[in-house]
């Protein structure tokens, strides 16, 4: 429980398994319980810009906070989450590596 937050404005979402299941899931406890509010949503420091990036696309209302992360996972857990966001926009960076292959392949061929 946050200091300053009343016990009974705390939802917990405990059926997911993924940060976009959670987010789903808690937009419907949120339709449910307080429709038209914009909620906070606490992960981990390194899991910020993925979990506003998946919200964003779910189309739910949230203001993402950082908790501390421990020194010990900062470099494996911000590693993983690298690719995680390479991974969710694949296909825009997938295009993107294609156009600008041409222009590098015609250049290397005209040799």
């Amino acid at each position: 429980r946050a200091p300053g937050v009343a016990a009974d404005r705390i939802v917990r979402e405990d059926r997911s398994v993924n940060t976009g299941q959670n987010l789903r899931f808690s937009a419907a406890l949120m339709d449910r319980t307080a429709s038209g509010h914009r909620a906070t949503v606490v992960t981990s420091g390194f899991h910020v810009y993925r979990t506003a990036l998946l919200a964003r696309r779910a189309g739910v209302l949230v203001h993402v906070v950082g908790a501390p992360t421990s020194p010990a996972y900062w470099l494996s857990a911000t590693l993983r989450e690298f690719a995680a966001v390479l991974w969710l926009d694949r296909l825009p960076l997938i295009g993107l590596s294609l156009l600008l292959a041409v222009p590098v392949a015609t250049a290397v061929f005209q040799r």
